[in-house]
């Protein structure tokens, strides 16, 4: 039989042509590495060395093929690069970076993640020294603490880990954590390190610390605005309360009212506050007002009168224009109660001496299907600078003004889809104009 019978068919091809070669005597020489069957019909892998002898007058004479089975280094080489691709794999899967020094801080291998993170492509990195990856501070001392490693054996960072800073291509330093092993590979010495991108994790310690301070603003401003909201129901609570004990000083027979009036009057102060509460309770947990059908004209009336039960008795005059055709909206009446009680007494602090003040509470209807009330005031007016940023939290134009008032009104009118401004008075003082939706009339899309 022929040679060539025992090859593998898919290597006969390339085998039949070197052979032509030697024959032909193109090439004196080959060497080859291929597939043949044995007799059992299984496959293995030979190594031949061909060349061709001559006899004494140079003539071609005999084909030498010393033949050499090479079937288990050939799958352990295979079973070598497959271990070596699949562990590639693994350390390219990795988020970490993982970079390989020798003994004098080249790099020597970098994994996928360590391209990202840096921002080099793997050639542009192995062959360097490794500090081209640090920044400044830091590679200045690398190679000596290489050095001084090598020769006292004394591991400083070694074969543990520590927080350090990485310089990426464009120049940036970023946060990392680094950690670093020893590893010997055919008698050579080698570093790795392990090296985290720790920018994330920075981003939310620092977001976390924002979360926290904000929280701790919210805790304040929740007891600014309870101190400031409760501020009204406590004073006429008070008021009640003292008209109650001056009348008890009085013969039942002199007394211009029942003393059950007055504790009446302070009583429903008492649910009033109760009332504000819990709607401000609700209104910073859920955000959104439990609102209702209500008349905007009869609340402004109301809560008027609640305001301007003492002013009234120093000389203040308050006018009510509530010519709006239609006032029914839908709102929670606690909480816009709190908005025109608020504006209401600032308008009151604002005239100072009441004798001669003046508050004018007005409605009109707007083209866009919106109610709008301004109070107004003949008082000082407002500054410019104070004007732009008055709705702002912790803003006030009062000296002992918390400066919660008005962000919380702000706060309660956009809730209930509305707009607040103020504007000064052409005629002198502050004017206060706050919209509300009107609420859909029977045939209304």
């Amino acid at each position: 039989m022929r040679l060539v019978d025992t090859v593998d068919p898919e290597d006969r091809e390339e085998i039949s042509d070197l052979a032509d070669q030697i024959l032909h005597g193109e090439v004196p020489a080959y060497v080859n590495e291929h597939r043949r069957l044995r007799k059992d019909g299984e496959l293995i892998w030979v190594r031949e060395s061909v060349s061709m002898t001559h006899d004494a007058a140079g003539e071609p004479r005999w084909v030498v093929r010393p033949v050499e089975d090479v079937t288990e280094r050939k799958r352990m080489a295979d079973t070598a690069v497959r271990t070596v691709a699949q562990l590639a794999a693994v350390l390219d899967g990795a988020k970490d970076a993982i970079i390989s020094i020798d003994i004098k801080g080249v790099v020597q291998w970098v994994n996928a993640a360590g391209e990202r993170m840096f921002g080099y492509d793997r050639d542009e990195v192995i062959g360097r020294n490794v500090r081209m990856l640090m920044p400044p501070r830091h590679a200045e001392r690398h190679d000596g603490y290489i050095a001084n490693y090598l020769e006292t054996g004394v591991a400083r960072i070694i074969g543990t880990g520590r927080e350090s800073e990485g310089r990426r291509n464009d120049g940036t330093l970023f946060p990392i954590e680094l950690s670093i092993n020893e590893a010997a590979v055919y008698n050579d010495l080698m570093f790795v390190g392990f090296v985290r991108d720790l920018s994330e994790r920075r981003r939310i310690e620092s977001r976390i610390d924002q979360l926290a301070a904000q929280r701790l603003t919210a805790i304040g401003g929740m007891a600014g605005a309870l101190a400031h909201e409760l501020n009204q129901p406590l004073a006429a609570m008070g008021v009640y309360l003292e008209t109650a004990r001056r009348m008890l000083q009085k013969p039942p027979h002199l007394r211009a009212a029942p003393v059950e009036d007055a504790i009446a009057r302070a009583v429903a102060q008492v649910a009033r506050m109760g009332d504000i509460l819990r709607h401000l309770r609700d209104f910073v947990g859920r955000g959104e007002p439990d609102k209702t059908f209500q008349s905007l004209h009869a609340l402004i009336e109301k809560v008027a009168a609640e305001s301007f039960s003492v002013a009234k008795a120093r000389g203040a005059a308050l006018a009510l224009d509530l010519s709006a055709a239609r006032d029914i909206v839908v709102m929670d009446p606690v909480q816009i109660g709190q908005v025109l009680s608020n504006l209401l007494r600032n308008a009151l602090e604002a005239i100072g001496d009441p004798l001669g003040g003046r508050v004018a509470v007005s409605t009109a209807l707007e083209d866009d299907g919106m109610i709008r009330c301004d109070i107004s005031d003949n008082g000082p007016g407002l500054a410019d600078l104070v004007e732009e940023r008055l709705f702002e939290p912790l803003t006030s134009t009062k000296a002992s003004g918390m400066g919660v008032g008005l962000s919380i009104s702000k706060s309660i009118i956009e809730a209930h889809y509305g707009r607040i401004r103020a504007q000064s008075n052409p005629r002198g003082g502050t004017v206060f104009s706050f919209t509300l939706p009107l609420a859909a009339e029977e045939g209304d899309e």
